[in-house]
């Protein structure tokens, strides 16, 4: 997920068919929102490594709504940056990038 690393990562969803899990950065710390509770600080920081790690190919556009018909994810995976850049005038206008990674099995033997 190349654009990870743009801005800071504010939010991470994990979805499977067991459910979805989120994890939300407040105040600098990690959180699991649903659960109003903290997260494990390494366990996150291990976590969001090996996703930004991942290499996939990336569609923009619509998708072949044939293919995504036939075809159920294993994994969805959601994040959030929060991003924040001056304009020509020098206001800080922030936006929010939002990238999804659907997960449908290894490429290869190797992956």
């Amino acid at each position: 997920m190349p654009a990870s690393s743009a801005g800071e990562l504010a939010e991470l969803s994990l979805q499977t068919i067991g459910g979805t899990i989120t994890l939300r950065r407040s105040a600098g710390r990690w959180t699991l929102p649903e659960h109003r509770i903290a997260a494990d600080e390494d366990a996150a920081a291990q976590l969001i490594r090996t996703i930004t790690a991942l290499s996939a190919t990336r569609l923009i556009g619509t998708p072949d709504a044939n293919a995504v018909d036939r075809t159920t994810p294993t994994l969805i995976i959601t994040t959030r940056n929060a991003m924040r850049a001056p304009n020509a005038s020098g206001e800080v206008i922030r936006r929010v990038l939002v990238q999804e990674l659907r997960v449908f099995g290894a490429s290869d033997a190797s992956g």
